[in-house]
């Protein structure tokens, strides 16, 4: 006797659902709100020669984040999370820099992983480079 097909696993509706708000509350908690110009698990990265000095950091999501679910095995899905996000910020006058409140943009891109556990997503690892 051969056996030509092998046993698949999927995500229900509602299992995606979950995952995609987990995401979307990470994204809001831990990328949006963090109040840095460098969010380096999330891939946001400001360059600023005074970085240190800013204040008031506030960053926006332009648009809804992308969000992608893997099911990598019955263990362990994967989720990768991209979009673009804006950032305000003020920096004070110094020597010779007059105060300023630039707003500049840029991309994000970061997965993250989740293991199942008594019936609950619980997140494992996040990483910007997908592994």
């Amino acid at each position: 006797m051969s056996v030509d097909e092998e046993l698949a696993y999927t995500l229900t509706d509602d299992a995606d659902a979950q995952l995609e708000d987990l995401a979307n509350e990470f994204v809001e908690t831990e990328c949006i709100g963090a109040g840095t110009l460098t969010v380096e698990t999330c891939g946001l990265d400001i360059w600023e020669y005074r970085e240190d000095e800013a204040t008031a950091v506030a960053w926006t999501l332009d648009g809804e984040p992308t969000i992608e679910t893997t099911l990598e095995s019955p263990e362990e899905i994967v989720v990768h999370v991209s979009g673009d996000a804006t950032v305000s910020y003020t920096l004070p006058a110094a020597d010779y820099w007059p105060a300023e409140s630039p707003v500049e943009s840029d991309e994000y891109e970061f997965w993250i992983t989740y293991e199942v556990t008594d019936g609950k997503f619980v997140q494992t690892d996040v990483s910007q480079w997908g592994w």
